[in-house]
C-alpha cells in the first residue's frame, strides 16, 4: 500500500507541467552602487555594496525560482557576500566565498512572496592592466532565462599614462595629415576645428597627470579617445562622399565626351571623310565604359549602406579607370576635331583649247612640259646651224 502511494505521487509530480521561466531583464531592476571611486591603481583595494531590487510586485516574484551565479573577477585576497531577502517576511537568506563564483540554486529562493532585495558585498584587489587606461568588470551577475548584469571600473596606471597620451597625440597628428589632403579636395572647418579641441584636451590631461590627478586624467582620456573616434569616422565619411562624388562627376564628363565624339563623328562621315577607325575606337571606349558604371551602382549601394571603408577603397580604383577613360576620350575628339578642320583636296579644273576639254593632271602636265622643251629646242638648234652654214659660204666666196 505504502509503495502504490508513493508511485500515484510520483504520476501526479510527473503530470504537473514545467511553465517556462518569465525573462528577466535588466531594465526590470533598480540597482544601486555604494563606496565606488571614479578610478583604481593596479593593486588598489575595491570594496563596494551593490543593492538590487524590484520594480514592481510581479518582477519581485519573477525574480525567484531561477538560479543567480556571481562572479568576483578582483584578485584574492578576495571576498564575496551575497543575501536575498524575502518580501513581507522579509527571510533573509545569505551565502558567502572566498572563491571567484557563487551560485543560488532556484529551489534556494523560493519563498513564495518574492525577492524584496538582494544585497552584495564585494571586495578584493584590482588586477594589473597593459595600457594606462583600461575598464575592467569586477562583478558579474549570471541570471537563469535574464541578462547578464556587469559591474565596471576604470583602472589607471600612472606609469603608462604617459604612454597612453603620447600616441593618443600620435593619432591626433595622424588624422591632421589626413584632414590636410582632404582639404584639396573638399571643405574641412568643421574637422579642424574638432581636431584643435582635442588637441586642447590632451594638453590639459597633461596638466592633471603632472598635478599627479589621475582621475581626472582617465576621465580626459576616455573623452580623448572616444572624441578620436568619431574625429576618425567623420574623415572615413568624407573621403567616401569625395570619392562617390568624383565617381559620379566623372561619368557625366565621359558622357558628355561621348555625345561630342559621335556628333563629330557624323560631321566627318557627312563630308565624305573615312573615320571607321575612330568609330572602332569609341565602341571600345563604350563597352569600358558601361562595365565602369555597373561598378559605380556596387559603389553607390556601399555608400548608401554607410559601408565607407568600401567606398574608400573602391573609389580609388573606380576614380582611376574613369580618368582614363576620360583620357581616351579626350585625346579622341581632338583628333577628330582635327579630322573635321582639314580642307578635302581639290578636284582639277578642265583645261579648254580649241573646243576640246583636255583633263590635264600634274604627270600629264610634265610629259607636255619636257616634249615643248624638246621642240623648241630643236627649232633654236636648227636657226643656229643655218646661219653657221651661210657664213662660211661667204667667207669661200671672198
Amino acid at each position: 500500500m505504502k509503495k502504490l502511494i508513493i508511485a500515484v505521487l510520483i504520476v501526479l509530480l510527473l503530470a504537473i507541467p514545467v511553465s517556462a521561466l518569465e525573462y528577466l531583464s535588466k531594465d526590470d531592476l533598480n540597482v544601486n552602487v555604494e563606496g565606488l571611486k571614479g578610478s583604481y591603481a593596479p593593486g588598489d583595494k575595491l570594496s563596494v555594496k551593490i543593492t538590487i531590487t524590484p520594480k514592481s510586485e510581479d518582477i519581485a516574484k519573477k525574480m525567484e525560482n531561477r538560479d543567480w551565479t556571481f562572479h568576483n573577477y578582483l584578485n584574492e585576497p578576495r571576498k564575496l557576500k551575497v543575501t536575498f531577502v524575502a518580501r513581507e517576511t522579509y527571510v533573509s537568506y545569505t551565502k558567502s566565498t572566498a572563491k571567484e563564483t557563487l551560485t543560488f540554486k532556484d529551489y534556494e529562493i523560493s519563498s513564495g512572496y518574492g525577492v524584496d532585495k538582494i544585497e552584495i558585498n564585494v571586495s578584493g584587489y584590482v588586477p594589473s592592466i597593459e595600457g594606462g587606461v583600461k575598464t575592467i568588470t569586477f562583478l558579474e551577475i549570471d541570471i537563469q532565462d535574464g541578462d547578464t548584469l556587469k559591474f565596471n571600473v576604470t583602472v589607471v596606471n600612472p606609469s603608462k599614462l604617459e604612454e597612453t597620451l603620447k600616441d593618443l597625440e600620435n593619432e591626433l597628428k595622424d588624422l591632421r595629415d589626413q584632414i590636410s589632403k582632404l582639404s584639396k579636395y573638399v571643405s574641412v572647418e568643421s574637422l579642424k576645428e574638432k581636431a584643435d579641441e582635442i588637441s586642447s584636451n590632451i594638453t590639459l590631461a597633461r596638466e592633471f597627470y603632472n598635478d599627479k590627478d589621475y582621475e581626472k586624467v582617465s576621465e580626459k582620456i576616455g573623452w580623448i579617445e572616444k572624441a578620436i573616434n568619431d574625429l576618425r569616422g567623420e574623415i572615413k565619411r568624407k573621403w567616401a562622399e569625395y570619392y562617390y562624388n568624383k565617381s559620379k562627376n566623372l561619368l557625366s564628363e565621359i558622357d558628355a565626351l561621348i555625345l561630342k565624339a559621335e556628333s563629330y563623328i557624323t560631321v566627318a562621315e557627312s563630308s565624305g571623310k573615312n573615320v571607321v577607325e575612330y568609330k572602332l575606337n569609341l565602341t571600345q571606349i563604350k563597352y569600358e565604359v558601361n562595365d565602369l558604371k555597373g561598378d559605380f551602382n556596387d559603389l553607390e549601394k556601399l555608400y548608401d549602406e554607410g559601408k565607407f571603408g568600401d567606398v574608400i577603397d573602391r573609389g580609388k580604383e573606380l576614380v582611376g579607370k574613369l580618368e582614363n577613360e576620360k583620357l581616351k576620350l579626350g585625346v579622341l575628339v581632338n583628333e577628330l576635331e582635327g579630322v573635321i578642320k582639314t580642307k578635302p583636296t581639290p578636284t582639277p579644273t578642265p583645261t579648254k583649247a580649241l573646243g576640246f576639254e583636255f583633263n590635264l593632271d600634274a604627270k600629264t602636265l610634265t610629259y607636255v612640259g619636257i616634249g615643248l622643251a624638246v621642240i623648241v629646242g630643236g627649232g633654236i638648234a636648227t636657226v643656229a646651224i643655218s646661219k653657221w652654214r651661210q657664213k662660211r659660204k661667204w667667207d669661200e666666196l671672198k
